[in-house]
């Protein structure tokens, strides 16, 4: 029976190398900071439009 041997490392475990994996990984990001900012931008929006029908509730 034969011992198990090591391959050889096809390169370096620290290396970075730009793939087109990592493209798409960035245009996610990308896309879902994109969607996160607009949809607070839109709760403070319903939000502010609340206050408002709040303060003129009040005020009758």
């Amino acid at each position: 029976m034969q011992s198990f041997r090591l391959s050889k490392e096809s390169r370096p475990f620290r290396t970075a190398k730009f793939t087109d994996d990592t493209l798409h990984w960035i245009i996610i990001g990308a896309v879902i900071l994109f969607f996160s900012f607009w949809i607070a931008s839109l709760n403070i929006t319903i939000n502010d439009l609340y206050n408002e029908i709040q303060v003129l509730q009040a005020g009758e």
